[in-house]
């Protein structure tokens, strides 16, 4: 007898724990950056099943209000914190939505506002992770529905912002920055960045995204022939702490020239951004300028020169022989 008593007993505990709800599915249409220092309005999905109960429980807890979707930070995909949180607006078809156990409800394009004006992302390396829960209500019960499984973390890193400037740039090949249109011209060269004092660190192993270019005007003139350099996993992961520099040395690009006439160019120039993946963003607005021009001569036009040269020499020889 005490045998079936504890099984009975046993079996009514796991019943009591058995309802649950899952967030099965958590994605983020908008924004694709979020950093510190600023707010932030949401646009995301989420897909949620309740399940052995559940479903039953959370529609008899209330007949206005059952649901409260959050959005968190978390520094370990884990753990959640509440600095910047932000509540989804649910309308009241999604409050009152009609669930059925082992059904999933899927909530397409919900909205909330992370205020982050005061959180310190640091490097990059802080709150790596965006979170999402669906829970009760405020101060409704969902009786004995567990929520353990009611959350879901995704990597969403918060980013630091760096105010990095290209400070200095040589061109070592072609060492005379004689620059001849009509196909591939391959262009070695160093350059060095600097991180300005009041910025973040820049720090991460995918830091930078390196062009090259041609332009018609030193500064904000029209690009043409952009490269992207190919970088090393050691060039990719050079720091550069605030109010200190970064120096990449014997960068390589060829510029597709097949379409640049003369011109089209007067500056060879260089940019250096956060790659895709960088734990850092340049600052939104009023940051400096991330690029350096350098002037360069057009190879045909050394051609052009030479050959109006010899057409005046032979006019002078004719001119003179008679």
């Amino acid at each position: 007898m005490a045998l079936a008593r504890f099984i009975v007993f046993a079996a009514l505990i796991a019943v009591a724990c058995a309802q649950y709800i899952d967030v099965d599915a958590f994605s983020v249409d908008s924004p694709s950056t979020i950093y510190g220092g600023a707010s932030f309005a949401f646009t995301f999905d989420l897909q949620f099943t309740p399940t052995l109960g559940a479903a039953d429980l959370i529609e008899a807890s209330n007949d206005t209000y059952r649901f409260m979707v959050a959005i968190t930070l978390s520094e370990d995909g884990s753990t959640l914190t509440m600095d910047g949180a932000g509540s989804a607006s649910l309308s009241s078809s999604q409050q009152l939505v009609d669930m059925t156990d082992d059904s999933t409800v899927t909530w397409n394009n919900l909205e909330a506002t992370m205020d982050l004006s005061n959180v310190d992302c640091g490097n990059g390396d802080t709150y790596q992770y965006l979170c999402v829960s669906v829970t009760p209500y405020p101060g409704v019960s969902w009786d004995s529905v567990d929520t353990s499984n009611s959350s879901m973390c995704i990597s969403f890193v918060c980013k630091a912002v760096a105010d990095v400037t290209v400070t200095t740039f040589t061109m070592t090949n072609p060492d005379d920055a004689v620059i001849t249109p009509g196909g591939g011209q391959a262009i070695e060269f160093d350059m060095v960045v600097t991180n300005s004092d009041s910025s973040d660190d820049v720090s991460g192993s995918d830091n930078w995204l390196i062009r090259a270019y041609l332009s018609d005007s030193e500064t904000g003139g029209t690009a043409v022939a952009t490269e992207t350099v190919s970088l090393s996993s050691s060039e990719m992961s050079v720091d550069v702490s605030a109010g200190s520099t970064g120096s990449f040395s014997d960068l390589a690009v060829t510029l597709d020239l097949s379409d640049v006439t003369c011109d089209d160019f007067d500056y060879a120039c260089v940019s250096a951004s956060p790659s895709s993946n960088a734990y850092w963003i340049a600052p939104v607005s009023g940051g400096s300028d991330n690029y350096l021009c350098i002037s360069v001569t057009c190879g045909a036009c050394i051609v052009k020169t030479s050959m109006a040269v010899m057409l005046v020499a032979v006019l002078l020889s004719v001119f003179f022989s008679h």
